[in-house]
């Protein structure tokens, strides 16, 4: 299946989603004006997105992004799971939840995009390309931030304690998902919050009938969260999340496909019990009193993520990190500034835990030691129909191999400009750099780093170019609703990513010897334009999604592919919700992919497919209500482009998907 751009498609394909400098500039308003739970890519989706999760039912982080054009999230099996925004794998975005950045990939051949729980999620953001400099150190691709709800959020105008209990059933894997939580305020201001939720699920069903072999899991996630609002001019969160998968799977299964008659004949890897557990403490702290000269921002976060791998075989990986920041807000030259400044930090000890009690496989609680100190500025200007946003940013890093350690600094320069030709069109442009001194080596590989190794890598870098336009009617109706479009046209290169060379022999869990950490000699590039549209009235909410993008100087070897980029064909989205009265609502979600055939050399063409999603919502009382989806209505049969291949096999997506749940609210 192929598709084009007719005219009408052109002119009807219209976005509602801000630049990232329009989210920057516009950011310091956003807690004031958000609904009492969103999730959102820009400011102007944040209802509908929402709407798409509690719509599609959503139960992990694939979930989340259906319905993002530019956003794509593969693997087909659970822990083969990886994150791609607009071309770049999430290894080289700066990913955080509630503030904490999360680290290095755990085993080469399994994927950064699991453990995360999307009932509880209040906020996703999603900057692609450049990054202001207070955006955080590693941010080669842009940022992604999770934030998790509040009782605040919860809590009803007026209600002092409440709960809920939330149960679904999904047919393409079994699944059967309970969340449950209760919330407080016991005093003016504070809250608290205790969640458990869970999903377990069988083999997946693909399209056709066929089934995967060990591809069941168990998810549990249990958060307790304190608030503390309005209190002397300050705000504090305190958070303690505990997230955790396990199942029986291959060995080193993750994003190796499935190979019929082939893995059941690979004894030495045979399925066996794995668990991937994540747990995140945060604080997060304002103090904005009435001055313009004090809006001070601190973050602390420790976060240790743990892969037991079967065997007694463990792998870690342990970080500590925080930022510090205020902003002052200032007048001159008839713009209106704010300033931020400050520094944040990033620490991460990578370990690698065997049976073995001798050799350069036994245990080491110390593979890798990567530290980073990031000092910034960013200035935000606005001036009548202007907006002017301009930064630096220094990274000072220290990246210690087993034996080695690499140190460095790096400065990167922003700058983005906006302006309002009237209050319905505004066009943007912005020009990025961001920096990161320690790559993303998995640390099942770099416990191999040979004590001899040749380790000469410099610090990877990235530039951004953006370009883009914006329309919202806001004068005139069009049939009683009112249209919003953008265009945003980028491009990113990523220069002297690190790799590492290994010897030949026998992988496993890090089998191979690595003799040498280097720096790519080519530019990875993506260039590409998402154009966006949507249509709005009061019971019909109507949005299409087009993103084109092409990469260049995607590394061969596949491990490396793994953890830079995917090529991806033209994708084409278009979610519609429909309220037929206040009960009850209905949705429509199509996807069409073009068949991929620009590919590296050696690597798989993959047929286009088209999806078909239906929805219904019905709030059957004040705080009963039901849902139901049929995912993948025609049951295709299809590989998500950006799922990894070897020998001709990529791993299938799931087929025709009931799901029900209900939820009350007490």
């Amino acid at each position: 299946m192929r598709f084009k751009l007719s005219p009408i498609t052109a002119g009807l394909l219209m976005a509602g989603s801000f630049s990232n400098f329009v989210n920057a500039a516009e950011s310091e308003n956003v807690s004031q004006s958000l609904p009492q739970v969103s999730v959102v890519k820009d400011l102007t989706d944040s209802d509908a997105i929402l709407e798409r999760i509690e719509r599609t039912q959503a139960n992990e982080l694939r979930d989340v992004f259906r319905g993002e054009s530019d956003v794509t999230v593969g693997g087909g099996d659970r822990q083969g799971r990886r994150l791609h925004v607009r071309g770049v794998e999430s290894s080289n975005l700066s990913v955080t939840v509630d503030g904490a950045q999360q680290g290095q990939n755990l085993h080469n051949h399994r994927g950064g995009a699991a453990g995360i729980d999307p009932v509880i999620l209040k906020r996703v953001e999603i900057k692609p390309g450049f990054v202001a400099a207070d955006d955080g150190p590693g941010a080669l691709g842009g940022v992604v931030r999770f934030e998790t709800v509040d009782a605040q959020d919860l809590l009803a105008p007026g209600q002092a304690i409440g709960a809920f209990v939330k149960a679904g059933y999904g047919s393409a894997a079994e699944s059967k998902t309970f969340n449950t939580a209760v919330y407080a305020e016991p005093t003016d201001g504070f809250g608290v919050m205790v969640y458990y939720g869970g999903t377990d699920a069988e083999n997946t069903r693909i399209g056709g009938g066929d089934k995967i072999p060990y591809s069941g899991y168990e998810d549990r996630n249990f958060l307790v969260k304190l608030s503390l609002f309005d209190w002397r001019d300050q705000t504090l969160r305190v958070g303690y999340e505990k997230n955790t998968s396990e199942g029986l799977s291959y060995q080193q299964r993750g994003d190796y496909p499935y190979h019929p008659g082939v893995w059941e004949g690979r004894n030495r890897m045979p399925p066996v019990d794995q668990t991937v557990a994540r747990e995140t403490i945060t604080l997060n702290h304002r103090w904005n009193p009435v001055s313009d000269a004090i809006d001070l921002e601190t973050n602390f976060y420790v976060n240790d993520t743990e892969w037991k791998a079967g065997g007694g075989n463990r792998f870690t990986s342990g970080i500590q990190g925080g930022k510090l920041a205020n902003t002052w807000a200032f007048s001159a030259l008839g713009f209106e500034n704010k300033l931020t400044a400050g520094a944040d930090y990033y620490d991460e000890v990578g370990g690698a835990f065997t049976n073995a009690t001798s050799g350069w496989q036994r245990s080491n609680s110390k593979v890798i030691h990567y530290q980073n100190l990031g000092l910034f500025a960013q200035n935000r200007m606005t001036h009548d129909a202007w907006l002017l946003s301009y930064g630096l940013r220094v990274d000072d890093y220290s990246s210690r191999y087993i034996g080695k350690t690499v140190k460095g600094s790096e400065t990167s320069l922003n700058a983005s400009l906006s302006y309002a030709w009237t209050d319905e069109i505004r066009s943007y442009a912005g020009y990025g750099e961001s920096a990161r001194g320690y790559g993303n080596i998995p640390i099942h590989f770099a416990r191999a780093v040979e004590e001899g190794a040749d380790i000469s890598a410099k610090a990877e870098t990235a530039r951004h170019y953006e370009l883009g336009l914006r329309y919202d009617q806001r004068h005139s109706q069009f049939m009683g609703g009112a249209w919003h479009t953008d265009l945003t046209l980028f491009q990113t290169e990523i220069d002297d990513m690190i790799l590492y060379r290994h010897k030949a022999g026998g992988g496993g869990m890090g089998g191979r010897q690595v003799d040498r950490i280097y720096n790519y000699d080519k530019t990875y590039e993506v260039q590409g334009y998402t154009l966006k549209a949507g249509w709005k009235s009061a019971r019909l909410d109507s949005r299409l999604s087009y993103t084109h993008t092409d990469i260049s100087n995607l590394p061969e070897q596949m491990h490396f592919a793994a953890r830079t980029g995917a090529p991806t064909s033209d994708t084409l989205i278009w979610d519609n919700t429909f309220k037929v009265s206040n009960d009850l609502s209905l949705g429509y979600t199509l996807t069409s992919v073009e068949a991929l055939n620009k590919v590296p050399d050696g690597r798989m063409k993959r047929p286009g497919y088209v999806l078909h999603d239906v929805q219904a919502k019905w709030e059957a009382a004040r705080n009963l209500s039901f849902s139901f989806a049929v995912n993948n209505l025609l049951d295709e049969k299809y590989i998500n482009h950006n799922t990894l291949e070897q020998d001709g096999f990529a791993t299938e997506e799931p087929g025709r998907d009931f799901r029900v749940s209900v939820r009350y609210d007490f």
